[in-house]
Order: structure tokens, then sequence, then C-alpha cells
């Protein structure tokens, strides 16, 4: 006769409330990360197209990582679980809710 485990859930932890942050920060900057190799032909550009090029480069690469993200909550379980304990963790902390362990 084999033991059934019974799962108590998973913890919530405080880095859980930056998930979607982090998520699209790290995401984003991947997304981004390949016009670092085509840098030598921005070379030759003056400052202020190169930085407008930049800022426009990045705005791209996070609302793409931030479409990412919206497309993931909604086709896969695992991250609206995670939205779920997000949800949770931000009442709790907003409510007082909880206890710090010291040891």
């Amino acid at each position: 006769m084999s033991k059934r485990t019974i799962s108590k859930g998973s913890r919530l932890r405080l880095r859980d409330k930056y998930d979607r942050e982090f998520f699209v920060l790290i995401t984003g900057l991947l997304v981004a990360s390949p016009v670092g190799f085509f840098y030598k032909n921005f070379e030759t550009l003056p400052p202020k197209v190169l930085a407008i090029y930049a800022v426009g480069i990045l705005l791209i690469a996070f609302s793409v990582a931030f479409c990412l993200l919206i497309l993931l909550y909604h086709k896969f379980l695992f991250f609206s679980k995670n939205n779920y304990k997000r949800l949770l963790l931000n009442y709790v902390v907003k409510h007082n809710l909880f206890q710090i362990w010291e040891y």
C-alpha cells in the first residue's frame, strides 16, 4: 500500500510580489540584446539620433515582453496560478495579515 502525499500548496514569498515586473525586465532586455551586435552600424550616428534609436528599441522590446506576458497569463495555467498567488500576496501584505518568523 503506497502512501498518498497531499500537497499543502506553495508558500507566499515577498519576492513573488514583483514577478511580473522581473519577467518583463528580463524578457525585454533579452529581446533588445541582439541590437548590440549591430552597434558598429550606429557608431557613425550623432549622439541625439543614437539616443532616439536606443529609446525606440527599448520601447519596442519592452512592449513585446509585456504582450508576451499577457499571452502567457491567458494561455498557460502556471502563469495564471502565479497571478492568483500575487493577488493573494498583495491582499495579505496590504492588510498586515502575516507574521514574520524570526529565529
